[in-house]
């Protein structure tokens, strides 16, 4: 299908876009079978465009996008990134499932977030290098690559703001020893490696580690645990001092509260008489009300015996 002027303006009424290019900041053009990036040039506000699942196989067609901020292009054959250097706001630029063997032309994205690289055809370290031109990176998707060579660890080293990283399902992940330790030990500012985030214990942990081998991560964790003892102890002791400081502040007299406890017992006794006295009272209701039924049933019986008796008499002849 071509990203003709007409196609575009018929997806923006399916998806209640407005009909003037200028006034939209999105545009969903993912999964249509676009085989070009083609008549962008009047939707100059978009700062979201979804290209994703088409048959691109090249970055094109982008320079009247100055404000955009995410581009989607993942799930197409695209081989260079390149014609990207009007997209000074970019913030997310998303390539994963491509079939890029090189990153570069990243150096005028001087804002660029977030770069999504997942299942690509990256292998060394010279094809991951253009990434120092974007020293503002801080997420970084590489995994499902197929990067053999462990020194791509120093390119990594070189990125200051670098704090997501994910590298997992690449060969050279399985022949680093203690791949999770040494990367965090490597990377200081890192906060999330693969699958889960990186917490301060694992940083102390990691980094004791790669100075002194387990020895020191044994004595690192301990150390962890009397701190986290002492820090429990020093809420107790706050929070004990704030008990009694509250009693000074507002003390309770001691015969005081001693007449206090005997009202109270006093109060309990004179309930304890009271449910005593209703419960006598319920007892010989019940009592009587038990002989007056006892009288009425014995009259019944009596009555009955008295019809009885006539009757037969009337019987005999």
């Amino acid at each position: 299908m071509e990203m003709s002027k007409k196609v575009l303006k018929q997806l923006c009424r399916e998806k209640e876009l407005y009909g003037t290019p200028e006034l939209n900041d999105v545009l969903y053009l993912h999964y249509k079978g676009f085989k070009k990036i083609d008549n962008l040039d009047e939707y100059t506000s978009v700062k979201v465009l979804w290209l994703e699942g088409n048959g691109f196989a090249k970055i094109e067609g982008l320079e009247n996008q100055p404000s955009l901020k995410h581009l989607y292009l993942q799930e197409n054959y695209i081989s260079k990134i390149e014609n990207l250097e009007k997209l000074i706001e970019l913030d997310t630029l998303n390539l994963s499932q491509n079939v890029i063997r090189k990153i570069e032309g990243l150096s005028h994205l001087q804002n660029l977030n977030s770069l999504i690289l997942k299942r690509n055809r990256l292998k060394t370290k010279s094809d991951l290098e253009g990434l120092l031109e974007c020293k503002s990176l801080v997420v970084l998707d590489l995994s499902q690559n197929k990067i053999e060579d462990q020194s791509v660890m120093e390119v990594f080293e070189q990125m200051p703001n670098l704090k997501v990283l994910y590298l997992k399902g690449n060969p050279f992940v399985q022949k680093i020893p203690q791949y999770r330790r040494r990367t965090i030990a490597s990377l200081s500012s890192l906060t999330y490696l693969d699958e889960r985030p990186v917490f301060p214990d694992e940083r102390k942990r990691s980094e004791a580690w790669a100075k002194g081998g387990k020895v020191a991560e044994k004595a690192e964790i301990q150390r962890q645990i009397k701190e986290k003892k002492e820090k429990e102890d020093r809420q107790f002791r706050a929070f004990q001092k704030l008990v009694d400081d509250s009693k000074k502040i507002y003390p309770v007299d001691d015969e005081e509260s001693a007449e206090n406890d005997e009202n109270v017992a006093d109060s309990n006794i004179a309930s304890s008489d009271q449910k005593d006295t209703s419960k006598t009272c319920v007892e010989s209701e019940n009592l009587t009300k038990l002989e007056d039924n006892s009288t009425d049933v014995a009259a019944g019986i009596e009555g009955s015996n008295e019809k009885s008796i006539e009757i037969e008499q009337k019987k005999i002849p």
